[in-house]
């Protein structure tokens, strides 16, 4: 068995060798952990990336959050970064304490004590985080409850597919990641959010293939020749991976030197949906890959430059990381116009028209026509010259709005407003 809390502890990058782990929690499926370097000796500023998500590899909040502390390395921020772990099991030497730890202000108090913390960033949403109803309320008296708490930001770096209950965010400091969740939080009745700070990427770890690396990729993967279509996220509901399959397999019929190649954490969903079934029955199989390794980053970047186009069609997104990484790698993206990354694509060229629109409880979900998404793929597939050109621009997107340090840098302005 796999010690996830060892595994942490190699993954994450950043820190001091020498690292103490303070594991608590009362629910040893839901353990709230800190890594903490030096047992908490340095007393400088330091700065709490708090996930709403387990702290595991694969999930996209700790590989966000551990590229932004990464990238505060280069401002002299310290960062430390906490969350839930999904397993009871401890790296050799971890302090553990049993109480209800981490559940209250207090709690999170005694953390901010120790570390001399400035701010603390919070990404995901507000009923991820229990004790956010304590801050509201020790906000209430100055925030400082009997426990010497120094007065301190809690920013959520949010994303809401629609207004935000009245009330919801207490006294968090919403930060958003796009201008449409701007808009959410506004219309919600937040008169002054945070300012807009998108999700980051590697860009010196994302990068595109040259022609020969290109080539080599494409002979390695059986793909010479082929006009390469990909997807990569989670396999849910929300993604849409049946209307890509569908799509594909009206695009194969005029184009038969298409591929798919669709990487994802599973073929089966958890609700049952078979992508590879779904697939063969659309007659397609053999001409799409599914890949679910864990892929290094050097690996992904390879396989982003294998595609000749992404094609994201997912019925809502809040940001959407991969389409990032794409851009980065000289991978022109095409998408609906929805939220997210119909905001991060630098180009209308490649957004898809003819999606019905379909709304629920505040919500808007676009759910495409895959024979307008084929004749779409069709068109442009044969304009390479418009491809190179929005390659590059997406490209030169990534690096100048989506680096991950251009990011940091955006966050060190905003803790600097709160000194």
């Amino acid at each position: 068995m796999i010690n996830k809390t060892a595994l942490f502890c190699h993954l994450l990058q950043g820190f001091v060798e020498k690292n103490q782990f303070i594991i608590t929690g009362d629910d040893p499926r839901n353990f709230f952990n800190i890594r903490v370097s030096e047992k908490l000796s340095m007393k400088e500023k330091t700065v709490l990336l708090v996930s709403g998500l387990e702290l595991e590899n694969k999930t996209s909040f700790t590989r966000q959050l551990s590229l932004l502390n990464s990238a505060f390395g280069g401002t002299g921020i310290r960062a430390l970064l906490t969350g839930p772990i999904s397993s009871d099991e401890r790296a050799p030497g971890a302090s553990v304490l049993k109480d209800n730890f981490g559940r209250s202000y207090q709690d999170i108090s005694f953390l901010i004590r120790e570390t001399g913390a400035r701010a603390a960033v919070l990404l995901g949403y507000p009923d991820q985080f229990p004790f956010v109803n304590d801050i509201s309320n020790s906000a209430s008296d100055n925030a400082t409850d009997g426990c010497g708490c120094p007065d301190i930001p809690f920013f959520l770096w949010a994303q809401f597919s629609r207004p935000p209950d009245e009330g919801s965010l207490g006294c968090l400091i919403p930060v958003p990641l796009t201008e449409i969740t701007r808009s959410f939080i506004i219309s919600s009745g937040y008169k002054n959010p945070g300012p807009v700070i998108p999700h980051g990427v590697d860009t010196s770890s994302y990068y595109p293939l040259n022609e020969t690396e290109c080539k080599r990729e494409k002979y390695r993967l059986g793909l010479k020749d082929r006009f390469v279509i990909g997807s990569v996220g989670a396999n849910t509901s929300r993604k849409r991976f049946k209307n890509i399959i569908e799509s594909f397999a009206c695009f194969y019929k005029h184009r038969p030197d298409g591929f798919l190649l669709i990487k994802t954490d599973r073929v089966v969903s958890l609700d049952g949906t078979d992508m590879r079934e779904h697939a063969r029955k659309h007659g397609v199989l053999e001409a799409v890959k599914f890949i679910t390794d864990d892929l290094s980053e050097s690996r992904m970047r390879a396989l982003y430059g294998v595609m000749d186009l992404y094609l994201n069609l997912s019925e809502w997104e809040g940001f959407c990381i991969p389409v990032i990484e794409a851009m980065a790698c000289g991978v022109p993206v095409a998408t609906q116009p929805i939220q997210g990354p119909a905001e991060i694509m630098p180009y209308p060229d490649l957004i898809i028209p003819e999606s019905s629109i379909h709304k629920e409880e505040g919500r808007v979900f676009l759910h495409a026509n895959p024979a307008a998404v084929a004749g779409f793929m069709s068109g442009v597939s044969i304009n390479t010259a418009l491809l190179k050109k929005l390659g590059a621009e997406g490209r030169r997107a990534a690096v100048n709005k989506y680096d991950i340090r251009v990011a940091a840098g955006l966050w060190e302005k905003l803790f600097n407003q709160y000194p």
